[in-house]
């Protein structure tokens, strides 16, 4: 899913909760996309966890990619940076993910 700007206000936040929580039930991995989110974009960091709480009571894994150095610092300096795990590509990512299936 490309996140694009919808953690810039609380409504876009709260589509994008709506979004993700649509769909989580039909998956088992979900890789949200920051590719050209600008820090300043991300604002509601908190809806982040939100959704990662659901996914996870559903049996569901969140990655996320195209995660700039300065969405990291923001992720690290709110406490949030160890709860996700971020790859470069959507590959890494599906591999990543498939690696922790088969231990």
């Amino acid at each position: 899913m490309r996140c694009r700007d919808h953690l810039r206000t609380q409504e876009a936040a709260a589509a994008f909760s709506y979004k993700v929580a649509s769909l989580v039930p039909g998956t088992c991995q979900l890789v949200l996309d920051f590719t050209g989110i600008e820090p300043s974009n991300v604002v509601r960091l908190g809806e982040l966890v939100v959704v990662l709480m659901w996914a996870k009571a559903r049996g569901c894994s969140i990655q996320l990619i195209g995660v700039t150095r300065e969405i990291e610092k923001a992720l690290d300096e709110s406490n949030l940076g160890s709860l996700f795990s971020a790859y470069q590509t959507l590959e890494q990512a599906i591999i990543a993910e498939q690696c922790i299936r088969a231990a």
